[in-house]
């Protein structure tokens, strides 16, 4: 395959181009066909979290979320997972609430550099 050219510390353009056409042709016409679009997105830093996977994986992490036994948007802490339907938030109190999944309208991950005070600049 040969060496990574590089400038500094990122990959050259033409590597990538030469590394990802192959790739694009391949997915194009042998996996998924001329009548599809294949997109892969970023969900960013403050990743919304959807579904019991999301949440199951974040365990530990700082969200805020806006839920219906909770009033406006709160950050809180994913504390566990126990099924498909619920997840256990603790507040900022400390106190912990089992919030159903269904009750969730919206939810984001807390970015870490918001967990450690700073502003991110953008």
């Amino acid at each position: 395959m040969g060496r990574l050219p590089m400038w500094g510390s990122s990959p050259t353009f033409f590597f990538l181009l030469r590394r990802c056409l192959p790739t694009h042709f391949w997915l194009r016409f042998a996996m998924v066909g001329p009548r599809y679009v294949l997109e892969v997105s970023s969900p960013g830093f403050e990743r919304p979290l959807r579904w019991p996977e999301h949440w199951r994986r974040f365990i530990g992490r700082q969200a805020r979320v806006r839920a219906q036994p909770l009033p406006g948007r709160n950050r809180v802490e994913i504390v566990a997972v126990p099924d498909d339907e619920h997840v256990v938030l603790r507040r900022q109190d400390g106190s912990e609430v089992t919030v159903a999944f269904d009750a969730i309208r919206e939810a984001t991950l807390v970015t870490e550099s918001e967990v450690l005070g700073k502003r991110s600049r953008g």
